[in-house]
């Protein structure tokens, strides 16, 4: 029994080594597929994909359709072997998205201050709204219907 954990811990030290030269190989892998993606997206691959395969087979060149079928693989590659990069992207875009509601919250706030010092202004004074009120009205109003006998 003792012996085999030994071996274990033995093996188990022994794999240490291989397994961060693992990580560090698939941290590597994953930079240079994420530089590849980006190259190939500045080629303006996104225009192209969003046509259609049925408009790219027909209008495409044999060397573009390779590029796509590329950046495709790379951009599966970068899911299963680099899900961080994904993770990473959709906290960015979280990240991103708060900060714009809060500037958006900040502004309203800002407004809703400014509307605190001055509640009315200066067109809507009581006088204005009542004389503006006055002239929509009819001038004469019309008569009682009387009933007759």
């Amino acid at each position: 029994m003792r012996t085999r954990l030994i071996f274990a811990a033995v093996l188990a030290l022994s794999s240490a080594p291989a397994w961060a030269m693992s990580l560090e190989e698939s941290v590597r892998e994953c930079r240079a597929f994420e530089a590849e993606k980006a190259s190939l997206e500045k080629t303006g691959l996104a225009a192209d994909m969003e046509k259609g395969p049925a408009w790219a087979s027909a209008n495409l060149p044999a060397s573009r359709l390779q590029q796509i079928e590329r950046f495709i693989h790379v951009e599966e590659q970068l899911k299963f072997r680099c899900p961080e990069v994904y993770a990473s992207a959709a906290v960015k875009e979280e990240e991103e998205r708060v900060r714009l509601q809060a500037i958006e919250a900040r502004l309203w706030n800002e407004k809703l201050a400014e509307f605190a010092k001055n509640p009315l202004p200066p067109e809507r004074k009581p006088e204005t709204a009542f004389l503006r009120a006055k002239a929509r009205l009819d001038v004469n109003p019309p008569l009682p219907v009387r009933a007759t006998r």
